[in-house]
């Protein structure tokens, strides 16, 4: 099974919490949660993407983002099971891709630019 990458704003309150979850539930360590600020030091993908919508990708190189990229996470992690049954339906992943927009819209005055995009 392939691993993930699931870069986080470790200024964001609601990213950190997030990351934290993802940490604790994935006992077989298929997700790397790494701080965007170091991870944008070596990306392909530009900073104020990573910054302006959750980013999860795969090391063959798949990027999903915003709800598609939770989808993704709670497949991943079995002890989310309970979950998958939720977005696995066309109204669940509405439901995901929506409840992210309502999450992005509470995080919008923490979106900022990380050093590497202000050059």
């Amino acid at each position: 099974m392939q691993n993930w990458t699931l870069p986080y704003d470790s200024e964001c309150d609601l990213c950190v919490r997030f990351s934290q979850q993802v940490q604790r539930f994935d006992k077989e360590n298929l997700i790397r949660v790494i701080p965007l600020e170091i991870y944008c030091q070596d990306s392909e993908i530009p900073c104020s993407d990573l910054f302006n919508e959750l980013h999860f990708i795969s090391d063959d190189g798949q990027i999903l983002r915003g709800g598609d990229a939770i989808q993704k996470v709670i497949e991943l992690i079995p002890a989310m099971a309970t979950l998958q049954h939720l977005v696995e339906s066309k109204l669940g992943q509405a439901s995901s891709r929506g409840i992210y927009k309502v999450l992005d819209r509470l995080r919008w005055f923490r979106k900022r630019k990380c050093k590497k995009c202000r050059k």
